[in-house]
C-alpha cells in the first residue's frame, strides 16, 4: 500500500463527525478524550491492521543482515 492510501484514510476519518459512523469504518476510531474543536474521528492504524486495511509500510531498502544470509545453504562460510 502506498502512503497516499493511508493519507486518504486519515482524511476520510477526519471528515467524519458522527461517532457511530466513525467507529463503523474499519480504519477509524472515535476519540472522545481530545479537546473540543479537535478532530474526534481519527485514523487508527491498529484497527486498520486488524481489519486487513492496506497500510503504507516503512521500507529498510531490502538490507539483509549477516544472520539472515547465514540461514542459507552457505551457512558453513558464515561460521
Amino acid at each position: 500500500a502506498s502512503k497516499n492510501n493511508q493519507k486518504a484514510s486519515v482524511d476520510t476519518c477526519s471528515k467524519i463527525e458522527d461517532k457511530n459512523n466513525c467507529n463503523s469504518k474499519p480504519f477509524c476510531s472515535y476519540n472522545e478524550s481530545v479537546a473540543e474543536g479537535d478532530k474526534k474521528c481519527q485514523f487508527n492504524e491498529t484497527k486498520a491492521k486488524g481489519n486487513n486495511v492496506p497500510i503504507a509500510k516503512t521500507q529498510n531498502g531490502g538490507a539483509e543482515t549477516t544472520k539472515e544470509k547465514c540461514k542459507t545453504e552457505h551457512e558453513k562460510i558464515c561460521k
